[in-house]
């Protein structure tokens, strides 16, 4: 078998595509879009070892919360005292005809659960020596060896709330009813 001129230039328009294709798919000038371009290009950086000052604007307009409100919610208790042991439960006011006919609406889940239980471990401390606060979104406890500052999952009825102090375990459960936005 022979190939001729006219077999090789149609093999070689079927293997490598026409130059106006290839001007088709690509932009004119040989330049492309890079994120560059969207973003406004390269920006100046400062030398190594250079000293750097920053401003820092206090009074944002675009800000939605204010530094004092959300230091509240998520500032750590600058200490050294470890964080105790604890575990967040969730308890039900169940009756008779949640177990037997299931006709109170109940199901296991945590979305149809009253209270939130919280147990707080804490070894070789004594109840006089422990300082509980309770807002409706964090929970703050301190003794002479823990110290905690807890977010809650949910957001409670803070002064409906009740706290028991088991010696035995050195253990504190509080108790605190949740607030539903349905």
């Amino acid at each position: 078998m022979s190939f001729s001129i006219d077999d090789l230039e149609n093999l070689k328009k079927i293997i490598a595509p026409d130059d106006e294709e290839e001007n088709y798919y690509s932009t004119p000038g040989g330049s492309t879009i890079t994120p560059a371009d969207i973003t406004g290009g390269r920006k100046e950086m400062a030398p190594a070892h250079a000293k750097v000052t920053t401003k820092i604007n206090r009074n944002k307009p675009q800000e939605i919360w204010k530094q004092e409100e959300t230091n509240n919610l998520t500032a750590k208790i600058s200490d050294d005292r470890p964080e105790p042991e604890y575990e967040i439960m969730y308890k039900q006011k169940v009756g008779t005809e949640d177990v037997f006919l299931g006709l109170g609406g109940l199901d296991p889940s945590s979305r149809c659960c009253q209270d939130l239980l919280i147990r707080i471990s804490l070894p070789g401390t004594k109840q006089n020596e422990i300082t509980l606060d309770v807002d409706p979104t964090v929970l703050k406890l301190q003794a002479p060896k823990f110290v905690l500052n807890l977010p809650l999952p949910h957001t409670v009825k803070d002064k409906d709330g009740n706290a028991k102090w088991d010696s035995y375990s050195s253990s504190l459960t509080i108790t605190l009813p949740i607030i539903r936005d349905f």
